[in-house]
Parts: C-alpha cells; sequence; structure tokens
C-alpha cells in the first residue's frame, strides 16, 4: 500500500487490495500514531480514506517535515 496526499483530515492510498467503500480501517503511518479510519470513495487502486480524528496541525507539519527529510537523504 502506498500513501499519497496526507492531510490533517485523510489522505489518498494506492492498493492492489480490494477494500470496500464504508470499511473500517486502522491506519499505520511510521512517526504517527495509529488512526482510526473510513474509506470513503474507491477509483481503481486509489482509495480515499478520513480518520475518525483529526491530526493536530502541528503534529502534520512536523511528520511532513521528517519525511521530506528522508527524501533527501535518499537521493
Amino acid at each position: 500500500m502506498r500513501a499519497h496526499d496526507v492531510s490533517q483530515g485523510g489522505m489518498k492510498v494506492e492498493s492492489n487490495s480490494d477494500i470496500p467503500v464504508g470499511a473500517q480501517v486502522l491506519v499505520t503511518l511510521p512517526g504517527l500514531p495509529s488512526r482510526d479510519a473510513v474509506v470513503r470513495w474507491k477509483e481503481g487502486r486509489a482509495y480515499g480514506i478520513t480518520f475518525r480524528r483529526l491530526i493536530a496541525l502541528s503534529e502534520l507539519v512536523e511528520w511532513l517535515r521528517g519525511q521530506r527529510e528522508l527524501l533527501r537523504a535518499a537521493n
């Protein structure tokens, strides 16, 4: 599974697995606490997922900075 467009309220993922719309899922991203979420839409292999509780903006910004640094270090 690959995560895209992570925001305070949700994210988009790509998956080869079939996940039904309306499914309750547990989202685990490295460096963030696990979050309960719901699959809201599906388009091909892409899924829209909304978190049951928003990620605090400060927490999300710090996480995104860390992800950016990891990408820079890998290149």
